[in-house]
């Protein structure tokens, strides 16, 4: 190590920086290597002491370089790695920023590479960013936008100016025009076994069309959002993870732009991404303690917030208010949790299920949430076809009922008017009903139904327990006082015990 760290003094001599600049790519390459090889485990100050003088101006070049390469996917995992080295000096990771380093960084994760290590190495740099200071976290999540050469880049690509009024009057036309042809070229290219070149030329394209047209990512947040949508490698979605974690945590001009992104991957991404987006959202929602705004300003920052004690739709008009300005908002919101419970993935179906119960300790969102999970239990499907998906849908829905009540407390001021919700819903009939009706296959359905009926048993109501009185007492007479009491004492219950109990009420 000690002849290695000698022979890099060596080799950072004072004619370093003209041996850089009239240097080959595999000459810079070589350097870059040396330079991983040797300080591997260095820190920043270690770094800036054994490169001296020339520490930012070597620096400085590196980034240049990889803006000027980025775009030919050109041996990015050496770039990065040595970058990675330099970014722990606070010096480094200012001059990083100052030259536009995260806006490289998101056209490469987002755009320039499908290679999973170069993703991986990409993602590391942004999250070692983030996690250095809030005003890192902030600049991630800023305005993006495109400067003028990138506008002038994206009209020598399509051989279009930004003020041709076909991009006014007959954008979609245009762009039908431009895919057409795109299509055409890149077929051409793969025929002739260019395939690298053919699919940078379709990803310059569309970008070239994005900008010309306006439909781009209006912030580092939404070109997040877009590659993780897309994304489908399990390492590289564990990361994107930690990164909107940490951009999320200790970020409170940004947050509510983070929730938005992170709703609009659950909504529109693969499977993978909806599964890491939704776990991401809903460890930031826990770790929120409380959130100080309006929900007529904040419509996503809500979701954990319990501000507001007693209000519900039959006893505050602030309620009824705030409902009417934010009623689409939170219906797109609650759909979006929703859709979530009725997916093949059980995992999908346990963050919708955790999702609805944190978003229902919001007062706000209490009823119009429990108005939907009330109705989806007393559906029935009009096709049989959708009798596996709705019995799938319905457990998850009994599971959330369940959470809803364990996450209220006995002394909560709203809790009256939920049980009163519950009673006029007949809640118990329509478990038992559900229990009684389901295959005796669905054991899923079976097993949520009666560990709801168990907490609504055994739930302490406080002053509102007897509105409930008539609900036990439909419970009661319908299983039998040994399996009411069974419920009572908070036993679980086996298949054969569940398939007795579905028999009984079958008679």
């Amino acid at each position: 190590a000690t002849v290695s760290v000698l022979y890099w003094k060596m080799f950072i001599s004072p004619d370093v920086l003209r041996r850089w600049d009239q240097g080959s790519r595999q000459q810079r390459l070589s350097m870059l290597t040396k330079f991983i090889n040797t300080h591997r485990n260095s820190t920043g100050a270690e770094i800036e002491k054994d490169l001296g003088a020339a520490a930012i101006l070597f620096f400085t070049r590196v980034t240049a370089w990889l803006r000027l390469t980025y775009m030919l996917s050109y041996e990015l995992a050496t770039q990065l790695s040595a970058i990675s080295l330099f970014l722990q000096g606070q010096k480094f990771l200012t001059n990083f920023m100052e030259v536009g380093g995260i806006q490289t960084l998101l056209d490469i994760i987002c755009h320039r590479t499908k290679i999973v290590a170069d993703k991986e190495n990409t993602l590391l740099i942004l999250i070692h960013i983030s996690n250095s200071g809030r005003l890192y976290r902030e600049m991630i999540c800023d305005d993006v936008g495109f400067p003028e050469d990138r506008v002038k880049w994206a009209e020598e690509v399509l051989n279009i100016k930004r003020d041709d009024p076909r991009l006014v009057t007959n954008p979609e036309v245009l762009r039908a025009e431009i895919k057409q042809k795109l299509s055409m070229r890149v077929e051409t290219l793969q025929n002739d076994g260019k395939v690298q070149k053919a699919e940078n030329l379709e990803s310059d394209v569309n970008k070239a069309v994005s900008i010309l047209t306006g439909v781009v990512p209006y912030s580092g947040v939404d070109m997040l959002v877009q590659a993780l949508a897309q994304e489908q490698n399990d390492s590289c979605l564990e990361l994107y993870g930690s990164l909107f974690m940490s951009l999320g945590h200790g970020n409170p001009r940004k947050r509510s732009l983070i929730d938005t992104g992170l709703l609009k991957a659950i909504r529109h991404g693969c499977d993978k991404a909806a599964l890491s987006a939704a776990s991401s959202l809903r460890s930031l929602q826990v770790s929120k303690q409380y959130y100080q705004g309006s929900p007529a300003s904040q419509a996503f920052g809500l979701l954990t917030h319990n501000g507001g004690g007693g209000i519900s739709p039959d006893n505050d008009d602030a309620y009824a208010r705030d409902a009417e300005g934010l009623n689409g908002e939170i219906s797109d919101l609650i759909d979006t949790f929703i859709n979530l419970l009725s997916k093949d993935n059980v995992k999908l179906r346990f963050e919708g299920t955790e999702l609805l119960a944190t978003a229902a300790q919001n007062n706000h969102l209490l009823f119009p949430i429990l108005d939907k999970v009330l109705g989806i239990i007393a559906d029935n499907p009009s096709h049989p076809d959708q009798k596996i998906s709705t019995t799938r849908l319905k457990a998850s829905a009994a599971r959330v009922l369940g959470k809803i009540l364990l996450c209220r407390k006995e002394s909560d001021p709203i809790l009256p008017s939920v049980v009163k919700l519950f009673a006029d819903h007949k809640v118990c009939a329509l478990l038992l009903m559900e229990f009684k009706l389901c295959d005796t296959k669905d054991l899923d359905l079976q097993r949520e139904c009666m560990n709801t009926l168990q907490i609504l048993v055994n739930y302490r109501m406080g002053e509102a327990a007897h509105t409930f009185v008539e609900e036990r007492g439909i419970v009661l007479r319908s299983l039998g006082q040994e399996t009411f009491a069974s419920l009572e004492e908070g036993e679980s219950f086996s298949i054969d015990e569940l398939r007795s109990i579905k028999a009984r009420l079958g008679t």
